[in-house]
C-alpha cells in the first residue's frame, strides 16, 4: 500500500499486478485529513491487516512529528506569552482567587527550569559572593 500526501488530504492506494495488461494497476482505497489520527471505518474495512498496521505505523509516525513541532512553536512563543499572562495577573483584582492557578503554574515554572538546566541553558543570573 502506498500512502501519497497531497495538500491537506492523504490518499491511501492499493497497486496490484493485472496480469492481461502486464502492469500494476492502481486502486484507491480512501483519503484523510492530513491531521488525521485514525482512519474511518469504512477505509479500514478495505484495508489487509498488514496494511492496517502500516497505516497505524504512519499515523503515529505522523502524529509523533506533528507534536515536536508543537513544542518547537510553543518554545519560540514563550517569552511573548509570558508577557501576556503577567499582563493578565496584573489586570486581576486582589480579591480573586487565584491560588490554584498560580501553584499550578509555578509547578510547570518549576519544571520548564528543571529542563533548561538539563539542557545546559539554565540559570544565568550571578550571584553575589558574601563577604
Amino acid at each position: 500500500m502506498q500512502i501519497r500526501t497531497r495538500k491537506n488530504t492523504i490518499s491511501l492506494i492499493r497497486t496490484t499486478y493485472d496480469p492481461v495488461t502486464k502492469r500494476g494497476r492502481s486502486e484507491q482505497l480512501g483519503t484523510l485529513s492530513k491531521d488525521a489520527t485514525a482512519a474511518p471505518e469504512g477505509v479500514l474495512a478495505k484495508l489487509t491487516d498488514i496494511e492496517r498496521r502500516h497505516l497505524a505505523n504512519w499515523l503515529a509516525y505522523q502524529k509523533t512529528a506533528r507534536d515536536v513541532e508543537t513544542q518547537g512553536d510553543a518554545a519560540l512563543n514563550l517569552p511573548q506569552l509570558l508577557q501576556k499572562v503577567a499582563a493578565w495577573y496584573r489586570r486581576q483584582p486582589k480579591s480573586t482567587n487565584l491560588s490554584a492557578l498560580a501553584s499550578a503554574s509555578r509547578d510547570e515554572w518549576s519544571t520548564l527550569l528543571a529542563a533548561m538546566s538539563a539542557a545546559g541553558v539554565g540559570r544565568t543570573r550571578k550571584r553575589q559572593t558574601k563577604k
